[in-house]
């Protein structure tokens, strides 16, 4: 049995439908829908590729089996699963991302994620600046403590937005570590 070529293109998918003949072969109606995923592809693997760098990433270059193509489905797993935890950590660095402490996520459509550590002031609000700057505004902070006194109630801690580059946070006791997150686009 011979593989399919590719071509970097974006086909319709044809439907096979109950009258057609079912004929293999080179452009043969069975292969049809198959040459033009295959094409679909090939085409994102382009186009992602000139982004990202990982166009002519093989089976090996992430670490999968060399039976690869021998049609062991655990190297094929170990194949797919080497080129996605590759794609993704670079996709996530070239759409942008500081994972630390005081970090962020951009996504892609443009939704950015952050989070961080704050120093809280007893009933006075404290400004931060956020890792980084959200492009268009924030939707929504939440804050909640992560150390301070030893008292079982009445402990509360704020946060508020005040522009894409800046939040404040505040507690009613002593709190002195607000953990926060942030989403915005």
């Amino acid at each position: 049995m011979s593989a399919l070529t590719p071509s970097a293109s974006w086909d319709d998918v044809t439907q096979i439908e109950t009258t057609t003949a079912v004929l293999g072969g080179e452009g043969g109606p069975a292969n049809t829908p198959h040459q033009e995923l295959l094409n679909r592809t090939e085409f994102l693997k382009n186009k992602l590729g000139s982004i990202t760098g990982l166009a002519t990433t093989t089976p090996a270059a992430v670490g999968a089996s060399s039976a690869v193509g021998t049609g062991t489905t655990a190297a094929r797993a170990d194949h797919v699963h080497g080129v996605t935890t590759a794609l993704l950590n670079t996709l996530g660095a070239a759409l942008g991302q500081s994972l630390n402490t005081n970090g962020y996520q951009k996504l892609p459509g443009g939704l950015v994620i952050q989070w961080g550590q704050a120093s809280g002031s007893e009933d006075a609000w404290t400004t931060h600046a956020f890792p980084t700057t959200f492009p268009n505004g924030c939707f929504v902070i939440v804050a909640g403590m992560m150390t301070g006194s030893a008292n079982t109630g009445g402990q509360n801690c704020y946060a508020k937005i005040i522009s894409t580059s800046q939040y404040a946070v505040m507690s009613n006791e002593h709190v002195t570590t607000i953990g926060w997150i942030a989403v915005g686009y």
